[in-house]
C-alpha cells in the first residue's frame, strides 16, 4: 500500500466498549489520526480520561487522554475528519450515522442499523471489499447527491467468522447450497456489562436474541455478488444459499467458535484434502493492497485434532485472521469443520478499520483531501511527459483502478519537484483560454509484484500559470473554456489563482 500522510478520523461512541477498542487500534495506526471523539451529551465537554470508564487491559493511549469529548453531531472537529468510525449502540446509531453521511462524512459503522439498507454495503474485508463499488450509487440517490458522504457497515461478529472460510471454498469450488452452523459465542459479544454472572457461570445459554436471523440473512448479502450496474446486491440469487444457524452463549471471554457443515452445488463435491488446500491458499484483496490492519494470512488451518481453541488461537494475526480446524467429510452434507474468530477484533473494530483502509487505498469518496497549488509560473518548471486524460463532470475513479494519494498541499517550485519525483504526468492548460484546466495523474508502485497504473487524477483550475507575455512550453489543440463551463466534478478541484482561492473540496 502506498505510504499515506495522515487522515483525520473521528470515533462515535468513543466511551463504549467498541469505541475503546477503536481507540486502542487507531492510536498507533500508521496514517489514521484520531482527531475527534464523540459520546453522549453527559460526556461532552470533558476530557476523554474523565468521561470514560476504561475497560481495556492496556492503558488509555496518551493521544486521547486529554482530548475533549463532543456530542455525536457532524460539527466541530468532526468536520475536519476524512473518516468516521461508529461504535454506537444500535438504539441511537441509525439517525446519527445518517446525519454524518448527509454532512459529507464517510461513516464506517460497527452497528447493525443500516446492514439491510439495499444501497449500503455490508463488508467483511477478508471477503467482499469490492462491494464498496456501490458507494457512488448510494451517494447519487441522496437528496442532494453526495460527493464524499456514505455509510459502510461491517457484519455481525459471528457472521464474520463464518463467511471467511465459506468464501475461500466458493472461490475454489463454486457456490455453496447449504450451510449448517452452530456457534459457541464469547460473553464479550454481549457488550459491557454483558451476561449476568449467575446466568453464564457453570452454564451454556442456548439463545442469543436476533443472532441466528442475522447470520442466516447476512451471509447471503456478503457472499452474493454485486449487480453489473453496481446498483444492487444479488444476495446469492443465482445459486440460492440456505443457512441454518443455532447460537449459544458460553463462558469464554473472547473468541467465537463455530461448528460448520456445508453442501456444494458441484457434484461430486471436493474432498477434505482439497478443501484444506483451498483454505490455506485463500488470499483477500486487502492483503494484496497492503492494508496495514489486514492479516498477512487470512485463514490458518490447524492439523491438530483439538484445535482451534479460544484461549490459544483467538489472537492469530492480532485477532484479524480466522482459524479453521477439524476439516473432514460430513455424512449428511459434504464437508464439516470448526471455525474460531476473535469477535472483538475481526468481528468488530478491526473489520471497520480495514474497510476504511481499503476505501482509502481505492480513493473512495475522496477520503483524503488533495490540494496542489503550483503557483504562478510553477507549471513551466515541471519537466515531464504529457498525458491526455479526459475528465468528465461527475467522474468518479473506477474501483480497482485507482490508488489513494496522500493528503498534503504542495506549493511553488518545491511542489513541482515533489510532483516530478512522484512520476506525475501532466495534461497542460490549453493556450489562449481565459481559464486553464489541467489534470495530473499520479502513478505509484506498491512493489515489484504489484505494479499499479493510474493512481488518481486531480484537476486544477489556474489563472496565469505562466508569466505574462511568455510562450507556454507545451501546446495542444486550443480549447476555449469559459467560466460557465468549469466542470463540477467529484474529482477534487484545486484553485491556484494569483490570490489563493479556497479549495471547494476542503
Amino acid at each position: 500500500m502506498v505510504t499515506q500522510k495522515s487522515v483525520n478520523v473521528g470515533i462515535l461512541g468513543a466511551t463504549g466498549t467498541v469505541g475503546q477498542r477503536f481507540i486502542l487500534l487507531l492510536s498507533t495506526h500508521p496514517f489514521f489520526r484520531i482527531h475527534a471523539l464523540g459520546a453522549s451529551a453527559r460526556s461532552a465537554g470533558h476530557s476523554y480520561a474523565k468521561a470514560v470508564r476504561w475497560k481495556q487491559s492496556a492503558p488509555i493511549p496518551e493521544v486521547v487522554r486529554d482530548m475533549m469529548v463532543q456530542e455525536c453531531k457532524p460539527e466541530g472537529a468532526f468536520t475536519e475528519c476524512g473518516v468516521i468510525f461508529s461504535g454506537l449502540d444500535a438504539d441511537v446509531a441509525g439517525d446519527i450515522e445518517l446525519a454524518f453521511r448527509a454532512a459529507e462524512l464517510a461513516v464506517f459503522s460497527n452497528s447493525k442499523n443500516h446492514r439491510r439498507d439495499p444501497v449500503v454495503p455490508l463488508i467483511v474485508p477478508l471477503v467482499n471489499p469490492t462491494h464498496l463499488s456501490i458507494v457512488p450509487h448510494q451517494q447519487s440517490i441522496q437528496s442532494p447527491p453526495l460527493k464524499r458522504g456514505f455509510i459502510v457497515t461491517n457484519a455481525n461478529c459471528s457472521t464474520t467468522g463464518l463467511v471467511v472460510p465459506l468464501a475461500a471454498l466458493e472461490v475454489a469450488f463454486g457456490p455453496l447450497e447449504t450451510v449448517q452452523v452452530t456457534t459457541l459465542q464469547a460473553i464479550s459479544g454481549a457488550g459491557y456489562p454483558g451476561v449476568p454472572s449467575l446466568d453464564i457461570l457453570d452454564n451454556v445459554v442456548p439463545y442469543i436474541g436476533g443472532e441466528e436471523e442475522k447470520m442466516e440473512w447476512e451471509t447471503g448479502k456478503i457472499l452474493g455478488g454485486l449487480a453489473a450496474d453496481a446498483k444492487s446486491f444479488e444476495h446469492h440469487a443465482t445459486h440460492p444459499l440456505t443457512v441454518s444457524a443455532t447460537c449459544f452463549r458460553v463462558p469464554v471471554l473472547d473468541g467465537h467458535s463455530e461448528s460448520v457443515s456445508v453442501r456444494f452445488h458441484r457434484r461430486p463435491p471436493p474432498s477434505p484434502e482439497d478443501a484444506v488446500a483451498a483454505l490455506r491458499e485463500y488470499k483477500c484483496e486487502p492483503q494484496s493492497l497492503g492494508c496495514p490492519s489486514a492479516p498477512q494470512q487470512a485463514i490458518f488451518v490447524h492439523d491438530e485434532p483439538d484445535r482451534p481453541q479460544p484461549r490459544l488461537d483467538r489472537d492469530f494475526q492480532r485477532g484479524a485472521g480466522v482459524n479453521v480446524g477439524r476439516v473432514r467429510k460430513c455424512p449428511v452434507l459434504d464437508i464439516k469443520f470448526v471455525v474460531l474468530s476473535n469477535n472483538v477484533c475481526i468481528g468488530a473494530a478491526t473489520s471497520s478499520i480495514i474497510n476504511a483502509e481499503y476505501a482509502v487505498a481505492k480513493d473512495l469518496g475522496q477520503l483524503t483531501r488533495k490540494t496542489y497549488d503550483l503557483g504562478i509560473g510553477g507549471y513551466q518548471k515541471l519537466n515531464t511527459q504529457i498525458l491526455e486524460k479526459e475528465t468528465l463532470p461527475g467522474e468518479i475513479p473506477l474501483m480497482g483502478r485507482s490508488q489513494v494519494l496522500a493528503s498534503d498541499k504542495i506549493d511553488g517550485a518545491d511542489g513541482i519537484q515533489e510532483l516530478s519525483s512522484r512520476g506525475v504526468q501532466l495534461l497542460p492548460p490549453y493556450a489562449n483560454a481565459p481559464f486553464y484546466f489541467f489534470t495530473v495523474v499520479l502513478r505509484y508502485v506498491r512493489g515489484v509484484d504489484h505494479p499499479v497504473g493510474i493512481a488518481h487524477a486531480v484537476t486544477f483550475h489556474c489563472s496565469e500559470v505562466h508569466p505574462p507575455n511568455k510562450q507556454m512550453p507545451y501546446r495542444t489543440t486550443p480549447t476555449r473554456l469559459g467560466s460557465a463551463q468549469r466542470p463540477s466534478s467529484s474529482i477534487e478541484t484545486g484553485a491556484c489563482e494569483r490570490n489563493a482561492q479556497k479549495d471547494g473540496g476542503k
